[in-house]
């Protein structure tokens, strides 16, 4: 991961809304939103139905012909969950996943979240149901906002309105007509979902509150909206109050909806997916433009209502977006030491995330979330143990800095007294046949042309080819060779050592003169006493990394004690869970040795917990 934020920081300056709320009180202000009632969303968690929870599943004591219990192996009753539940599902999936997958058993189990009636539309109304609670909350608002008009926004993702014929409309062009299919009305996904559903959130929502006295026009759909125009009139509509509660869907009512003139509140109806669309949802009341905010920006207070069942799949909905905002929180700031952070992409559960939702069993939860903690830490372990590993091989070359350096002093040395000692006042250029001076440079192009040529046509055209290497002269005390690879030409010095110069390399575009022949030449030597002071420099700078990497070695794993205190709790809530399947008036009163470590940092006593 540090290696993939270097490269995303060379694009990209990361702000964050905490960022821009501590430069503003850096500044003794705030950021000019609105606040949130309690400082947080609240979580409204209501009790899950009967129908709800066989539907999610009931574990039953699985008997034998003669009506009594199956004992396992291991001396345990044998415990089966109802047929046909979520959970009997996931452990029981076909090979064709047409017939059934995890994905499908998922979505049925958010629906079944937010109203089993998306499940069974012919199911009893629960009192005490999330769409209940959420219409109690979404009047007493309407209530208390009555004379100041103040609105609301409801998310619901998994239902759609019943907007009979004209959410799907029946256009089929002519096949000339095909030109101006801009023209005609769109027609989303959600709306011919819509079409099939036998039960509608929204409009069950709808029904309740104007059976409550709110005016059917104060009450709208984002759905309503087909065109651009439409939207306008409808976003118009709920800043003037004239309309002042407005339910959708993230991706109809996200990005783009800027009602928030007169926005007292907010609903979450169901979990998304993404952190980004949770981002965008309470972006549409979390902004700048409240009229109530600017009236009173240190009184007025916005209320963010976010819904859940208990023992439902909505838990683990709103723990996968914490989850994954943690990880792109922690990609985005660069400032963890995790080298590999997991991949938070997948849309299904599994079996033991559906029995810790099942359940509400919080050793399940607690198992689930010990094991996921316990493979982060046994990474960064892994890593330490890498960097060990990087850090012995790179000691041991260090510890040959003086001898590197001593060796590339020496060599400078010899060159520069080899140069110092065949340098003349006069320019002499030396080749087999004569000596050219100063005023026989055109005639030393020509013999310099003559050895290019000659390369040229020894030269290697295959990576494995070896090109002829034709000797060209001698120019302060150093020999010159010139050999051709494919289309380019190679010039190479030999003093004590041999070497091929990159500014002594010509290409096919480029141009050769004698004189620019010489200069490069001579400033290639120039350079000598550069890289002799080079070598001295890098002695000292690997001196220093030679005693900061021998520091390092050797140090113990810094999160060794949680990594220990990790690996026993997995054991120990394991042995928990057996003991409380084997007898269901068994009560747990374990509690894990890795957070008494995360909260007190330091070691807790050692015991194990009695089975």
């Amino acid at each position: 991961m540090p290696e993939l934020i270097a490269l995303y920081r060379t694009f990209a300056d990361v702000i964050t809304k905490s960022d821009l709320d501590r430069q503003a009180q850096e500044r003794g202000t705030r950021f000019p939103v609105p606040k949130i009632k309690e400082g947080r969303p609240q979580n409204i968690i209501v009790e899950r139905s009967e129908a709800q929870a066989f539907f999610m599943g009931v574990q039953t004591t699985v008997l034998d012909v003669n009506n009594k219990p199956i004992i396992r192996a291991d001396g345990m009753v044998l415990k089966d969950w109802n047929e046909g539940s979520i959970i009997h599902r996931m452990e029981n999936l076909p090979k064709d996943p047409r017939i059934d997958n995890p994905l499908k058993i998922t979505n049925d189990a958010r629906k079944a979240g937010l109203d089993f009636r998306l499940i069974n539309p012919d199911a009893a109304d629960d009192p005490g149901s999330k769409v209940n609670t959420a219409v109690d909350n979404i009047y007493r608002i309407w209530e208390a906002w009555k004379e100041q008009k103040g609105t609301q926004l409801v998310f619901c993702d998994l239902s759609t309105p019943k907007l009979g014929k004209k959410a799907v409309p029946n256009v089929v062009p002519e096949a000339d007509d095909a030109a101006d299919d801009e023209e005609l009305p769109a027609v989303s996904m959600d709306e011919l979902l819509a079409g099939n559903a036998a039960f509608s959130v929204y409009d069950d929502i709808k029904e309740k509150l104007i059976e409550r006295g709110v005016p059917e026009h104060e009450i709208r759909f984002i759905h309503e909206a087909t065109t651009d125009l439409q939207k306008a009139k409808l976003f118009d509509d709920m800043n003037r109050g004239h309309s002042r509660i407005l339910l959708g869907s993230t991706a109809k009512m996200g990005a783009g909806t800027n009602v928030q003139r007169r926005l007292v509140a907010l609903h979450h109806m169901d979990a998304p997916w993404r952190p980004s669309d949770l981002e965008q949802r309470e972006g549409r009341i979390l902004r700048q433009g409240n009229m109530f905010y600017e009236q009173d920006p240190e009184g007025f207070e916005v209320e963010i209502l976010r819904y859940a069942t208990k023992q439902t799949y909505d838990s683990r909905m709103w723990q996968t977006i914490e989850y994954k905002a943690a990880g792109i929180e922690q990609f985005r700031k660069g400032d963890s030491l995790v080298r590999v952070i997991e991949d938070v992409a997948s849309e299904a559960a599994n079996a033991a995330e559906m029995k810790a939702a099942a359940t509400g069993n919080p050793l399940i939860f607690m198992q689930v979330q010990l094991s996921a903690e316990l493979k982060k830490v046994e990474a960064l372990f892994a890593n330490y143990k890498r960097n060990q590993h990087s850090l012995e091989s790179r000691v041991a070359w260090l510890a040959d800095a003086d001898k590197r350096a001593d060796r590339a002093i020496t060599r400078w040395n010899q060159e520069i007294a080899l140069r110092d000692k065949e340098s003349t006042e006069d320019f002499r250029f030396q080749t087999k046949d004569r000596t050219y001076g100063e005023k026989d440079r055109e005639s030393l192009l020509g013999d310099v042309m003559y050895a290019m040529k000659k390369a040229i046509e020894g030269r290697g055209i295959g990576f494995r080819d070896k090109p002829a290497e034709i000797v060209v002269g001698r120019y302060r005390g150093f020999e010159i060779e010139v050999y051709a690879l494919r289309d380019e030409i190679q010039f190479t010095l030999t003093g004590s050592d041999s070497y091929e110069p990159e500014n002594l390399r010509y290409r096919a575009e480029d141009k050769f003169s004698i004189n620019g022949f010489i200069q490069r030449i001579d400033n290639f030597m120039s350079n000598f006493e550069v890289w002799r002071q080079g070598a001295e420099k890098a002695r000292e700078k690997e001196r220093r990394e030679y005693a900061n990497a021998a520091n390092e070695l050797g140090k113990p794993f810094p999160h060794q004690q949680r990594l220990e205190a990790l690996r026993q709790d997995v054991r120990d809530v394991m042995t928990e869970l057996k003991l409380m399947q084997a007898d269901d008036n068994y009560i747990s009163h374990w509690q894990p040795r890795s957070l008494a470590i995360e909260n007190a940092g330091q070691q807790p006593e050692r015991s194990r917990m009695r089975a």
